[in-house]
């Protein structure tokens, strides 16, 4: 995920990461730790346009 961020030559890169199911805690962990990283789930962009 990181890796592929580094092709924008940015000073400031945010991610947003999108899921159908959910994350990990692994995964939620990683992106606390990051800072630059929003994790979003299906169910959340759904309710967006409640």
């Amino acid at each position: 995920m990181s890796l592929k961020s580094k092709l924008f030559p940015c000073l400031h890169n945010h991610l947003f990461v999108f899921a159908k199911n959910g994350f990990t805690q692994g995964c939620k962990e990683k992106a606390k730790k990051m800072g630059n990283v929003s994790l979003v789930t299906f169910s959340e962009m759904a309710e967006a346009f409640d």
